[in-house]
């Protein structure tokens, strides 16, 4: 089978074919019919590095198809459509047999509307509804989201399904400003030149795009006009402490930086590949946020 490797040197992305493999107990083996690359997480994390990354994080999540089950998998059948956190290869192998309530789970079943198009988001889409769960937006609220990208776009639409808030979304590009128009009250899209006019009524400014993200172009927004109640909260990590942070923190507002998402959202994933469920504690925030300071 292929699958996706990086040795060492940067942009060093190769294919290489090895024995498919089989799954053990409490596994089964997936094949793959579409897998996601993560921008962030790849290109931007592995991708760029010097040194060489292991071909079992070379990847994000997949859909596919379980094509074999390991001894004790009682809760899966052969044939089963399912997503899962997993490298990018034409066969993975993935722990499929929960040890507590808590844990998280690295492969879920596909409900029968899904397409495997679709499928390989539902790590984004949970972020996205963990962050609207995070943010507490009230109905009154007015929520501007900068950045109408994959993230951005999903953000939106959960806040909207959950009816909370109004949302303005902003972008340069035309034709997402369009997509978010189609998804209806009560929500405002706006371009981007326009951006700084979404901030008068706004009760929560969130930047979804990469811009102010280390290697990226910065993000030029004025805040004069944003109330000093709203809350900043920008979703890039690195750096942790972004320009838009220190801006609206020298005038008052209350800031949020990208580490809780980035923890939360690497949880399943971290299962995933190391077999062990990490708790997100004040300790571990200290220490990848020296990181990234």
């Amino acid at each position: 089978m292929k699958r996706v490797i990086k040795p060492e040197g940067q942009f060093n992305i190769a294919i290489e074919e090895v024995p498919v493999p089989e799954p053990g107990p409490g596994e089964v083996r997936i094949k793959a019919v579409r897998s996601l690359i993560s921008r962030g997480s790849e290109i931007g994390a592995r991708y760029t590095r010097e040194h060489a990354v292991s071909p079992d994080i070379m990847g994000y999540s997949l859909a596919g198809v379980i094509d074999a089950l390991g001894e004790g998998v009682d809760c899966w059948c052969v044939g089963d459509r399912v997503a899962a956190l997993a490298p990018h290869a034409e066969y993975v192998v993935c722990p499929a047999v929960l040890s507590s309530p808590e844990q998280q789970p690295c492969v879920v079943a596909l409900l029968p509307g899904i397409e495997f198009d679709a499928a390989p988001f539902w790590p984004l889409v949970s972020g996205a509804v963990a962050w609207v769960d995070i943010e507490e937006i009230e109905p009154n609220h007015t929520v501007v989201i900068l950045g109408q990208g994959l993230v951005g776009s999903l953000m939106l639409q959960v806040a909207k399904h959950n009816g909370r808030g109004r949302i303005v979304a902003v972008d340069v590009v035309a034709s997402r400003c369009a997509l978010a128009d189609e998804l209806g009250a009560p929500l405002v899209a706006i371009p981007w030149a326009d951006r700084e006019t979404a901030l008068g009524d706004a009760g929560l400014l969130i930047n979804s795009t990469t811009l102010g993200m280390q290697g990226q172009p910065s993000l030029n927004l004025r805040l004069d006009d944003l109330p000093r109640t709203a809350v900043v909260n920008d979703i890039v990590y690195a750096p942790l402490f972004t320009k838009l942070l220190e801006a609206a923190e020298a005038r008052g507002n209350a800031i949020v930086d990208g580490l809780e998402m980035l923890l939360h959202q690497a949880r399943p994933g971290f299962h995933a590949w190391y077999g062990r469920e990490p708790e997100v504690t004040d300790a571990l925030r200290g220490f990848v946020g020296e990181d990234l300071l």
